[in-house]
Order: C-alpha cells, then sequence, then structure tokens
C-alpha cells in the first residue's frame, strides 16, 4: 500500500511539472504574440507579485478556518480558473474574431484593453492558488503526515522534485511551443496549457486520498475566537501574529535573501551579463543550469549536515556559506568594474559567476532548514495566517528589488544593486545568527 508521503511526492511532481511549464510559456508566449511589448511580461510579475503582497494574508488565513481538503480544492480552483481565463484572453488575441475587430485597426482598443485585464486577473489567480497550495500542503499537512525526525528527508524530497522540474519542464514546453499551424500559432501553447489544467485532477485526488487515510489531516480543528473576527480585525491579527511568533526573525531573514540580483536565474542580472559584459546565450545558459545543479546538490548535503550539526546550526552554516560567497561576487564585481586587476580581467569575470552559482548552495540548503522551522515552530492554529504574511513579505522584497532596478537601469547603477544585495544577504545571516544563538540557548534547540 502506498503512503501518504508518497502520494503527496507524486502530487507535487504532477503539479509542479504543470506550473513550471506553464509559466515558461506564457512568458514566451506574450513575447511571440507581442515582440515590441516586452513590458507585457513585467507586468504580470508585477501584478502576480501585488497580488500575493495584497491577498495572500487573508487567503491564507482559510487553511486555519476549513477543513484541508477545501483549501485544496480552492487552491487548484484558483489555479485552474486561472489558467483557463489566461487561456481563452490569449487565444482571443492571437485569433480576434471578426467582432473585437475596429474599423481599420487590428484590434477593438476597448476590447483589447479587457483581454489584459483578463489576462492579468488570470494570472494572478493562478499565482494565488500555487501559493496557496504551497503552504497548505509543504507546511500545514506535512507535520501531521510525518514525524519531526522525518520532515528534513521529506522537504529534501520535495525540493529535488522542485528543481528538476524547473529544468525539465521548460524544455518539454519549448518542444510543445515549437508546434505552431499557420491556422493556430498559439497551438503549443494551448497543449500546455492543457497539460497544466489536467495535472490538477490526479493532484486532487491523490491529496483526498491523503486526507481521508490521515486521522490528524481528517479530523475537525477547533478554530480560535481570533477566526471569528471581522475581516479587518483577521489581517491585523495576522500580521501581530506574525511579528508575535519566536520564528519571525527566521522567516525574515529568509524574505531578505530574495532582496539580491546575484542569482544565476535573475532577470536583472541576466540582462546586464548580456548587455554590458556581453556574455553569449551559450554562456548565460551554462550559468543558469550550473545555479540549478547546484541547487540540486544542496538537497543532497542538507540531510548530512541537519544530522550532524542539527536543525539551526545546519541552517546557520548554509547561510553562513551563502553571504560568504555572495560577498566573494561582490569582490569580484567591484575588481571587474574598476579593473583592479585589469591583466586577469577574464578570470574575475568567471570568479564573480562561480561565486553567484555557489551561493545557491548556501541558499537552498538554508530554505529547507527554515521551511522546517516554520513547520515545527508556528502553531498548527496559526500556520495559515502566519506563513501567508511570510509569502507576503517574500513577494515585496522581490517587487522591491525591481523597483530598484528601475531606479538604477544603467550599467553604471547596477553597482548599486549589487551593494544592495551584499547588504541583504548579510543582513539575512546575522538576522538569523541572533535567533540562532538565543535558540541554542533554549532547552528546545535542535
Amino acid at each position: 500500500m502506498r503512503s501518504a508521503t508518497f502520494d503527496v511526492l507524486l502530487s507535487r511532481l504532477l503539479t509542479r511539472s504543470g506550473d513550471q511549464a506553464w509559466d515558461f510559456a506564457l512568458a514566451i508566449t506574450l513575447l511571440t504574440l507581442f515582440p515590441r511589448h516586452t513590458q507585457l511580461v513585467i507586468a504580470l510579475f508585477f501584478a502576480s507579485k501585488a497580488a500575493t503582497i495584497v491577498f495572500f494574508p487573508r487567503l491564507a488565513m482559510v487553511i486555519d478556518d476549513w477543513r484541508r481538503l477545501k483549501t485544496a480544492f480552492l487552491g487548484t480552483s484558483l489555479q485552474s480558473g486561472g489558467v483557463v481565463l489566461v487561456t481563452a484572453s490569449l487565444l482571443a488575441l492571437a485569433k480576434p474574431p471578426s467582432f473585437l475587430l475596429a474599423p481599420g485597426s487590428e484590434y477593438s482598443p476597448v476590447v483589447f484593453g479587457v483581454l489584459l485585464f483578463v489576462l492579468g486577473v488570470g494570472s494572478m489567480a493562478s499565482s494565488l492558488g500555487q501559493n496557496l497550495m504551497d503552504v497548505a500542503v509543504g507546511i500545514d499537512w506535512l507535520p501531521g503526515l510525518v514525524p519531526s525526525e522525518g520532515l528534513a528527508k521529506v522537504n529534501t524530497r520535495l525540493r529535488q522534485i522542485d528543481l528538476l522540474t524547473e529544468v525539465g519542464a521548460p524544455v518539454a514546453a519549448g518542444l510543445l511551443l515549437a508546434v505552431k499551424p499557420a491556422a493556430l500559432p498559439i497551438a503549443g501553447f494551448l497543449c500546455v496549457a492543457l497539460w497544466n489544467l489536467m495535472s490538477f485532477v490526479p493532484e486532487m485526488a491523490l491529496l483526498r486520498r491523503v486526507v481521508k487515510t490521515s486521522d490528524v489531516l481528517s479530523r475537525k480543528m477547533d478554530m480560535p475566537a481570533a477566526n471569528k473576527q471581522s475581516l479587518v480585525r483577521k489581517c491585523a491579527a495576522g500580521w501581530a501574529d506574525f511579528f508575535s511568533q519566536p520564528t519571525a526573525p527566521v522567516m525574515l531573514a529568509s524574505a531578505l535573501l530574495w532582496l539580491t540580483v546575484l542569482s544565476p536565474h535573475g532577470i536583472l542580472l541576466t540582462a546586464y551579463l548580456k548587455s554590458e559584459w556581453k556574455l553569449s546565450e551559450a554562456h548565460l545558459g551554462f550559468f543558469r543550469g550550473a545555479g540549478a545543479v547546484v541547487g540540486l546538490v544542496a538537497t543532497f548535503v542538507y540531510p548530512f549536515l541537519r544530522t550532524r550539526l542539527g536543525l539551526v546550526r545546519g541552517s546557520l552554516a548554509f547561510l553562513g556559506f551563502q553571504a560568504t560567497a555572495v560577498a566573494g561576487a561582490g569582490a569580484f564585481f567591484v575588481a571587474q568594474k574598476f579593473e583592479v586587476l585589469r591583466v586577469f580581467n577574464g578570470l574575475v569575470v568567471f570568479a564573480f559567476l562561480a561565486c553567484v552559482v555557489v551561493s545557491r548552495l548556501g541558499l537552498f540548503g538554508f530554505l529547507l532548514g527554515e521551511t522546517e522551522i516554520r513547520q515545527v515552530g508556528i502553531p498548527e492554529a496559526q500556520r495559515g495566517r502566519v506563513n501567508g504574511v511570510a509569502t507576503a513579505l517574500t513577494s515585496g522584497a522581490t517587487l522591491l528589488l525591481f523597483a530598484a532596478g528601475s531606479v538604477f537601469p544603467s550599467g553604471q547603477g547596477f553597482a548599486a544593486l549589487v551593494a544592495l544585495s551584499v547588504a541583504a544577504v548579510v543582513s539575512a545571516a546575522v538576522l538569523f545568527g541572533s535567533w540562532a544563538r538565543k535558540s541554542l540557548g533554549s532547552p528546545r534547540a535542535t
């Protein structure tokens, strides 16, 4: 008989492969349909992150208020509804019916605006649903399914699935997007959308099986009095609960880690390397792939350090390694920028890229530890609201980074973004180190 943990892992593989393929295909399709309007992709990204900041802390409260299967149904419904809205709007934009066309123009301006609005709403709904499922299953369900000593192993498997699908799903989506019949240029995108939609059906079936076979997950939770408050008071209570958590510094440190351009997957760094340092597409692709491989390596190193150093010390070691690597990247960036080592300029560039890549070992290792700390450290009745605020803070850090990128768009200004990145990661390490020192002094430290 299959275990509940296996069902959770399989459901994650199904839905994450669809999500990764969808995210990649949506960006490529938008750029194909509107090659001169790359701001559409950026606008959708901003809309999704803004929706997370504004709406997710409230949405995540259903994790505390509702039965678990009802929460899962809401999450998958938001995702599938978002996919349908986005697909329908893109289909209308790619092959507009005659009644949508204005006389003498390609699109009716009003209808075009409505379709873009629907596209944005669908993108936000899909993002909110995905975040809800990540918190509900990954943070709320697993502590009830897996003994505390087994959480590290399961979290590692989930992260491995995320990284493998991050590499493999876009490749498969790219092959589908190559299907472009003259009658329907976005036929490949429609295949990816269907793939994503179909993944939600077995996902819900697997999660239903998990809940039905678990006494802990299927029982009805007693709603605290705070859950019966008005919407405004609930939202205020969510932020208050977050900052009252002993683990709040851990989640704040995690949010700071997203305030960095020094990532192989970062759009801002990729653009800078291509425009200023003239790296080829092949080099950029290798750079991105190397970051994913190092992240995967972290999932194998984490259980080793977790066993030998403990949860808190192991997480601190990973974060300290990341801070050191990012600081090294900052130093090599300055050396290249001001030609400190002009004779060895090629080696300096390589050293910078290498530091950025190896920093992913520390990042992904720490994120595994941070996830486990949240799983065991946040009371069950508050997991939804607290993790909702944590997710909003992470999205806020990402938006703040892009806002800074708009203030410093030039090559010269990118140095300020690198300085900001180093400061954010080092601050995260200092903040977590301070929390770790207090935690290790308590009898419950692990």
